[in-house]
């Protein structure tokens, strides 16, 4: 979505990657034990609103000033996950992490897992066709090949760049909460 779509290349995702498995993860043990679809939830609104909070910050920036600051936001996160051993277990991880049970399949076991992720990995493949083929897939497309022009055109690219940016943050908290799991 950001790359390909929008022309806005990140160095930073594995920064929403970890985050969103360490509130999945936090989230699971102490608010909601047991549980997959509420740590899974809350951790991508809380991805969500971090995201579109710090995107409309980075995305004052083009080119490689964008880059080099989602850079910069993936290593402060790197540093305090290993150094914030309080919360985030530091090298140690988090550890206590389990698995559902639904309709009684055993998520526990590796090939139900992979048969659900592989679902989910499907369903995000679907919502991404579509979303590219979409009036805002057709709008991001216009601002990579050329921004001025859709901003003349009367597209406010800010708040299109901010969509794809919070949405590919987004997906990429996901595949942390999914991995975390795992």
């Amino acid at each position: 979505v950001l790359v390909g779509q929008t022309g806005l290349v990140s160095f930073g995702h594995g920064a929403w990657f970890g985050l969103a498995a360490y509130v999945a993860g936090l989230a699971q043990r102490n608010l909601f034990p047991g549980s997959f679809v509420l740590p899974a939830a809350a951790a991508l609104i809380v991805i969500a609103l971090l995201a579109a909070g710090f995107g409309a910050l980075i995305l004052r920036r083009r080119g490689v000033y964008f880059s080099l600051l989602t850079l910069a936001l993936s290593a402060m996160l790197y540093v305090i996950a290993f150094r914030w051993t309080a919360v985030t277990g530091g090298e140690n991880g988090l550890g206590g992490i389990t698995r559902p049970v639904w309709f009684g399949l055993d998520f526990e076991a590796s090939s139900a897992y992979y048969a659900f992720v592989a679902g989910i990995a499907f369903l995000g493949v679907l919502a991404l066709w579509r979303f590219h083929r979409s009036p805002v897939g057709a709008v991001l497309s216009a601002i990579r090949e050329n921004e001025m022009r859709a901003r003349f055109i009367g597209y406010p690219t800010n708040a299109y760049k901010l969509i794809a940016f919070t949405l590919s943050a987004t997906l990429t908290g996901l595949a942390g909460v999914l991995l975390m799991f795992n």
